[in-house]
């Protein structure tokens, strides 16, 4: 069965806003951040500032008002240049977290500084898929730039050869120009990331069909706007009577799971799985990142399984780096989610 996704595109407060729609459900929004922040995938030009020596990490110089904190095992010394990339949203009075680890996305592949080969996704988990798109990626890159790897996207799955090495061409050679451009005594932007529409193609397009929707009244048309509202409040509904509630603080986002009025014998665990399956979706939606602690309803140890293996089936299907940290000594379940996403409500604030 072929899912049928909208994506639909507008401008709010001049700013772009990407939504993505399957079968009539919000699966994802996305919007441009602010001039004042620079966007994760955003490579740089800095300067070494000075060691933070306890943390085995650097400050660097990011221009005259802007400072990153950088990890890196590679002897650096304070003044010099060198390139890095912005890896993702500082948390509010922070500084920007950088890495010397260089990644280029395109719509089927990643070109990389930090690898010499091919990777592929695993989310393509057939072997057999698995060594062809391999040979037909090894195959295109026979003429480039020996000092880059490529990662291979699940979209790769989809495409022909044709569109294969257009992405890889376009990739080689974004990359060579940042090269030549720097590092330099001044602070430059050397490159910027995908646009947030090419990035929900890329991270939506590879098992639906599209349809892609612009204008300036589009969010009114779609009933956008609607199905944002549980994604504003604190408070959501579940599709069983239950409840999230979802409160990010300054060291990190509280989620409380509810079951409501249901007091039979399973509400606490049929409330935790509609939970789980929902919670991919909260977290790109609001843009949580960072550190996450869940409370879920209290459960047996055979509940707390099948909670734990229907989080990881419902992120699957997420493209934010995820990490299931598991359960917690005081029965709270920890996950740890790179900061890739302006969060939401920050941009309410605004």
């Amino acid at each position: 069965m072929v899912l049928i996704r909208r994506i639909v595109q507008t401008r709010l407060d001049n700013r772009q806003a990407v939504a993505v729609i399957t079968d009539g459900v919000l699966d994802d929004f996305v919007f441009q951040p602010p001039a004042s922040e620079i966007e994760p995938g955003t490579i740089l030009s800095g300067i070494v500032e000075r060691a933070l020596s306890s943390q085995g990490a650097w400050i660097v110089r990011l221009g005259k008002q802007r400072r990153g904190f950088l990890r890196c095992a590679s002897p650096l010394r304070e003044g010099e240049p060198l390139r890095v990339q912005v890896s993702g949203y500082a948390d509010q009075g922070k500084l920007i977290p950088l890495t010397t680890r260089l990644e280029i996305r395109g719509r089927y592949l990643v070109a990389t500084n930090s690898r010499r080969a091919v990777t592929i996704s695993g989310k393509i988990n057939d072997p057999e898929a698995r060594e062809r798109i391999r040979q037909r990626v090894q195959r295109a890159t026979t003429h480039h730039d020996d000092a880059l790897g490529f990662i291979v996207r699940s979209s790769a799955m989809f495409a022909s050869d044709r569109q294969l090495t257009d992405d890889l061409d376009r990739l080689s050679r974004d990359y060579g120009q940042i090269m030549k451009q720097g590092p330099g005594d001044q602070f430059t932007i050397l490159g910027f990331p995908p646009s947030i529409l090419d990035r929900m193609i890329a991270n939506w397009g590879d098992t639906a069909s599209l349809d892609i929707v612009s204008g300036g009244d589009t969010f009114d048309q779609e009933s956008i706007f609607e199905m944002l509202e549980p994604f504003i409040n604190r408070k959501a509904p579940l599709s069983n009577g239950g409840n999230l509630v979802v409160e990010p603080t300054h060291a990190f986002v509280a989620i409380d799971v509810n079951s409501g009025r249901d007091l039979s014998g399973k509400s606490g665990l049929h409330t935790n799985l509609a939970a789980a399956r929902e919670l991919p979706r909260h977290m790109r939606i609001r843009g949580l990142g960072g550190q996450i602690v869940i409370d879920f309803v209290p459960l047996t140890d055979r509940g707390r399984q099948q909670v734990e293996d229907t989080l990881r089936q419902a992120f699957l299907a997420d493209r934010v780096a995820t990490t299931l940290v598991g359960w917690t000594r005081l029965g709270h379940y920890e996950i740890h989610r790179h900061r890739e996403r302006y969060p939401l409500c920050r941009w309410l604030e605004e």
